[in-house]
């Protein structure tokens, strides 16, 4: 099976849930939407989804380029048998994917070197002249936003810029910064909560990828309109928590794992929205930027140092916590040691499931999980509902 029958079996995934629109199926195919010459230089993006607002700022267009792929993992083993990172692997090779022909198409590739396997891919990559832009991430110990990160953002920007004669354009970034706004405050509305995690992941990253957000936004308010609040678990949407690594188009294996045995509803620490509501549009553009690079920083801060103990103040109204470990994942496999530690001082029920992007072990986790959710489910039963914080 090929990168695109992936991502079709994906959407089948999606459509046996939900009577999804085509319009936000269709952005996923878009990977493969042929060049012409009005098509601005694609730039693609491993790593993180911010930076599409770099790019696009610059008028280019970004190709997120995920590593949720078993297939593409697969094609890249005999180049980089020493990477044990499954990210690394399948998303370098989704790059060099023969079908898709990406390398050829993108003039440069933006790739957050978050780990030893991504820097030895980005030696392979720049061997085949590949122009590969590196951003290093910052460790993320640091509450307020230190100079070093404002630093790196503005190195970025500078690398971008040599793409392009084009200058910044600020008008761009506003109004991809409202969308976000926007888009932040539609998905804290009771009939977008209803909807099944799985579901409100999907639609997330189909915003990321979609050029035009104003409309995605259209399509999304007509597509909740004709929803109805009326889900079973809502009312215990928050007591389950999902932890630990990202879960990457195309893979579902886990999110299906979970739909199957009736967890439906719950909090996914996983993925998340920055939060833009505090940038104001109307100042000068230094400002502006600068306060996107907060914004972005304080949501990375919160995700990044959720292992640290004072960031564990979600542990309070939490009834049980399920932690999913991509193998490979060395700083996650820490992290769910520490959580572990944490949930059992806080007597909270805690479930760390170790898997990779095949479905060899799919029967097992399920056992697993479903036997972990009736325990807790008993729980449930005999607990006081607690605050949501």
């Amino acid at each position: 099976m090929q990168y695109l029958e992936e991502i079709e079996k994906y959407i089948g995934v999606i459509q046996k849930y939900d009577d999804v629109p085509n319009y936000f199926l269709n952005i996923l195919r878009d990977i493969k939407k042929e060049n012409s010459e009005k098509t601005p230089m694609k730039v693609g993006i491993i790593g993180d989804e911010f930076y599409g607002l770099y790019v696009r700022s610059y008028g280019l267009t970004p190709v997120f380029l995920k590593g949720g792929s078993y297939i593409t993992g697969e094609n890249a083993s005999h180049i980089f048998p020493q990477i044990s990172d499954p990210i690394a692997k399948s998303a370098v090779g989704l790059l060099l994917d023969s079908e898709l022909n990406l390398a050829e198409e993108l003039g440069a590739i933006i790739i957050s070197a978050s780990n030893d396997s991504f820097k030895k891919a980005m030696v392979y990559l720049k061997d085949l002249n590949l122009n590969i832009i590196q951003v290093e991430p910052p460790s993320y110990m640091f509450e307020k936003m230190p100079f070093k990160f404002i630093s790196t953002q503005l190195q970025l920007l500078n690398s971008i810029s040599k793409l392009t004669n084009t200058v910044f354009n600020i008008e761009v970034l506003k109004t991809e910064i409202k969308c976000y706004q926007d888009a932040y405050a539609l998905m804290t509305s009771s009939k977008w909560q209803s909807l099944p995690i799985f579901l409100q992941s999907f639609f997330l990253q189909t915003l990321h990828m979609d050029e035009d957000k104003d409309f995605w936004l259209i399509e999304m308010e007509k597509y909740l309109s004709l929803k109805t609040e009326t889900s079973n678990n809502n009312s215990d949407k928050f007591s389950l928590r999902l932890a630990g690594s990202e879960i990457h188009i195309p893979n579902s294996k886990f999110h299906e794992i979970l739909f199957e045995v009736g967890i439906t509803h719950y909090k996914d620490t996983c993925v998340g929205l920055v939060d833009f509501s505090k940038v104001k549009l109307n100042t000068n553009a230094f400002n502006l930027i600068k306060n996107c690079f907060a914004a972005y920083y304080n949501h990375l801060f919160t995700t990044k140092n959720i292992n640290l103990t004072g960031q564990f103040n979600f542990l309070e109204d939490t009834q049980g916590i399920i932690f999913y470990l991509l193998k490979g994942q060395t700083t996650d496999s820490y992290t769910a040691e520490r959580m572990e530690e944490f949930a059992l001082k806080a007597d909270i029920p805690f479930l760390c499931i170790e898997t990779d992007y095949t479905d060899t072990d799919k029967e097992q986790i399920r056992i697993r999980v479903e036997a972990f959710y009736e325990m807790i489910s008993g729980n449930l039963s005999k607990k006081p509902k607690l605050k949501v914080g």
